[in-house]
């Protein structure tokens, strides 16, 4: 099978997989996740899409005594899959998908069963978690539940748990033009002295039927597939001929690059950082209500967004483990400088917040005003 470098900033991965499966990560990835030949590679991932091999495990963990792993950062949670040792080496059944991870010495092998863009999903998963947890060894940079947006190579970003209007704010501000994307949930940001920058990790966006209802151009040329996000723009475009219009009144879930074509954006990799935006649902406020955080009360809203809810584990993952260990656990010192050289700004988002056309313009320029 062929395969390819990927690079997200100083972590780098060879991944081996059928060049459909490669397209398509390839595509995903975008922006922080870059194909990148001349990287050295510290760790390996294989799909292998194998129905012998995948029964073969399978009829193993049916009759192992598994437990229960931490294995995957969620925006509030981690995942916890079952496990069974194999060799001893680790072997992970992510039933959800269809799938076992087989954790080796230097990387992972994936092994699914045939089927249409089998082990996509998953592929982009471990990769991602490798790089997280790579990049989270180091003291200066903490993970955070956010979507960003960049203009002129500054960014905004809009940093709260589910539910609070993220992904409805980076598509206003998107729509509006003069911004590039950077990420839409899930976000790694370093500290300098006096400075942050931050880079975008490669999620499913998440669009509820509420915000299409609004804005009905995010589907617009979108075919009613099982799982959108699972193809890439080219698969999703043959796809057109052969199935209806994505309806409103569905959840919509897209790639990264998918969404950029939808809002008309372009990425960008990595910015830095002017100002984070914490947003919240208020229905006592009419359109929308944007003030400045004290440098305690920004911390203390930073600390509530940490991506997988920032508890502290009870072992570490196996991908955690591939990569040495060594995360930083507490991350309430990188959080208040982080509150100490960002404005850090509350917005609270009213049920008139987008009815009227200058909406979403009056709560970006009340943003920039707070933010000065």
């Amino acid at each position: 099978m062929p395969s390819q470098i990927f690079r997200h900033e100083r972590v780098a991965i060879r991944v081996t997989a059928d060049e459909p499966a490669l397209a398509w990560l390839r595509e995903f990835g975008t922006p922080g996740l870059v194909h990148d030949p001349r990287a050295h590679a510290a760790y390996g991932v294989t799909l292998r899409v194998d129905a012998a091999r995948h029964a073969e495990l399978a009829r193993v963990a049916a009759g192992a005594p598994g437990r229960g792993t931490p294995c995957f950062a969620l925006d509030t949670r981690v995942v916890t899959l079952p496990r069974h040792d194999e060799g001893g080496r680790p072997v992970l059944d992510d039933a959800r998908y269809g799938v076992f991870h087989r954790v080796l010495a230097d990387g992972v092998e994936i092994v699914a069963a045939p089927g249409p863009r089998a082990g996509r999903l998953p592929l982009l998963r471990v990769v991602r978690e490798i790089v997280s947890e790579a990049l989270l060894r180091s003291p200066d940079r903490v993970q955070l539940h956010a979507a960003a947006v960049a203009v002129d190579g500054r960014a905004t970003l809009f940093a709260a748990g589910k539910g609070a209007g993220k992904t409805t704010l980076l598509a206003h501000r998107l729509l509006a033009g003069g911004a590039s994307y950077v990420a839409n949930d899930r976000v790694v940001v370093r500290l300098a002295a006096d400075s942050a920058e931050v880079a975008g990790l490669p999620t499913v966006v998440s669009v509820r039927p509420g915000t299409i209802d609004r804005l009905a151009c995010l589907v617009d040329g979108v075919p009613h597939v099982e799982h959108p996000s699972h193809h890439s723009i080219d698969e999703l475009a043959a796809a057109r001929a052969t199935h209806p219009p994505f309806p409103l009144g569905e959840r919509l879930r897209l790639t990264p690059a998918q969404w950029c074509v939808q809002v008309g954006a372009a990425p960008v990799e990595h910015a830095r950082i002017e100002a984070i935006v914490v947003p919240s649902i208020d229905a006592s406020v009419g359109t929308h209500a944007v003030e400045r955080l004290s440098h305690a009360e920004a911390a203390a809203a930073l600390g509530r967004a940490l991506y997988g809810g920032g508890a502290p584990r009870d072992e570490p993952t196996p991908f955690e483990a591939l990569v040495g260990g060594g995360r930083v656990t507490d991350v309430a010192p990188l959080l208040r400088r982080l509150a100490a050289c960002v404005p850090v700004l509350a917005c609270r988002l009213g049920p008139d917040a987008y009815r009227s056309a200058a909406g979403a313009p009056s709560l970006f320029d009340a943003v920039a005003r707070c933010a000065r």
